[in-house]
């Protein structure tokens, strides 16, 4: 949460959570294996760069906007080994340099291996269209109303940050990275936990606040009346007003399967699409893409990402009771790019500040150019 502002308290009411993607969602490449070993580090080590016509997957009369869910190299045997792209169509429409061909660049752990292509197909049979996935409406985002809550009377909030800032000429307009719900015991109601990946933008006020940025946001929800749930969702802060991104709900992360980890992955528009900010959210486990959020900032839009930031937030209400202890453990920062260059985070985003408090605590560690935030709140007692 973005100092000084109101927190990610949205009434879900209603609202179903996310369900995984289908086929008609998502774009999915096969490649030979040999093609890709050749694309490996062309311009950055560990980097894949894809650059091909359509007519390499025997389509004619094609483009990114009207490209067919499977696309298939010519020329792959059926024993020979082979390299899987799957991701958004968003991701794919946004992500791509040019309309009329294939021209993408991931790093390689973006992509499976398969021994041959019968393996693949057995596998992963193909996706039809499902009408039954669940996104929101614009009448379910307008119903998704931030709780009145009035910070400085009925609420005491506890912060912990650990703070990255970008190093001067570095503009960062891609990130990715995976945060992992590691444990949730609690008992008690009138609290709420948020433990997250701040993104803030380039634009800052006179004090030093940022006025754009994005979250991925863990929520962990007090005992009342269950025994409190815990979901995933970015939102987005634009000069200072909460704003849920839709248009997919958040997702449910089920405390029987912690530790549990998701990839994030954040673009900041350019161009033609400045003041377009994305967010993809995916089930490692599963490799299932659960979310898809964007929002236009159609006004004084940031350009880059300028900091990130590791934080730990407690809200207690007037008497509430409680004992808990949350865990976001790693959230880490892998992969960002500005322009078609790719960089390791730590290579790029340097330590500069910690902000402690009670109850919340955060820790930081780099290693192989991954930046690794930690996150807790632990304790117990009544307000």
């Amino acid at each position: 949460m973005v100092d000084n502002v109101q927190p990610p308290l949205f009434d879900w009411s209603g609202v179903e959570p996310a369900s995984p993607m289908t086929g008609s969602d998502l774009t999915t490449i096969i490649l030979s294996e040999a093609y890709v070993t050749k694309q490996v580090g062309l311009q950055s080590p560990g980097i894949v760069e894809l650059s091909l016509p359509f007519s390499a997957f025997g389509e004619s009369d094609c483009s990114v906007e009207k490209s067919p869910d499977y696309l298939i190299q010519v020329g792959i045997a059926e024993d020979d080994p082979v390299m899987v792209l799957t991701i958004p169509d968003t991701m794919f429409r946004s992500l791509n340099d040019d309309p009329n061909r294939i021209d993408l660049s991931f790093p390689l752990e973006y992509f499976s291996h398969y021994t041959d292509i019968s393996t693949y197909y057995r596998q992963h049979p193909e996706n039809t269209a499902d009408n039954s996935r669940f996104k929101l409406s614009d009448s379910d985002l307008d119903a998704i109303n931030s709780l009145e809550v009035n910070i400085e009377r009925d609420v005491q909030p506890y912060l912990s940050r650990v703070r990255f800032m970008a190093d001067s000429g570095n503009e960062i307009t891609y990130l990715t990275g995976k945060i992992r719900p590691y444990y949730y015991s609690n008992s008690g109601a009138r609290y709420t936990i948020f433990q997250e990946r701040e993104i803030n933008l380039n634009r800052f006020d006179a004090s030093g606040e940022p006025l754009d940025t994005i979250e991925i946001v863990v929520e962990y929800e007090d005992a009342l009346p269950g025994v409190g749930n815990i979901k995933l969702y970015p939102v987005v802060y634009d000069e200072g007003s909460l704003i849920y991104p839709g248009p997919d709900p958040y997702i449910d992360v089920s405390r029987s399967s912690l530790p549990h980890e998701y990839n994030y992955y954040v673009s900041i528009g350019s161009g033609s699409t400045l003041g377009k900010y994305e967010i993809w959210l995916q089930d490692t486990t599963t490799e299932e893409w659960l979310g898809y959020y964007y929002y236009d900032d159609d006004s004084d839009p940031s350009q880059f990402i300028k900091r990130n930031v590791g934080s730990s937030e407690l809200f207690l209400w007037d008497s509430s009771t409680f004992s808990f202890d949350a865990r976001t453990s790693p959230i880490m920062d892998e992969w960002c790019r500005q322009g078609s260059t790719w960089n390791r985070p730590a290579d790029v985003f340097s330590y500069y500040d910690r902000q402690y408090d009670s109850y919340v605590s955060t820790s930081y560690s780099t290693g192989s150019g991954i930046i690794y935030t930690h996150t807790y709140c632990s304790g117990s007692g009544s307000s």
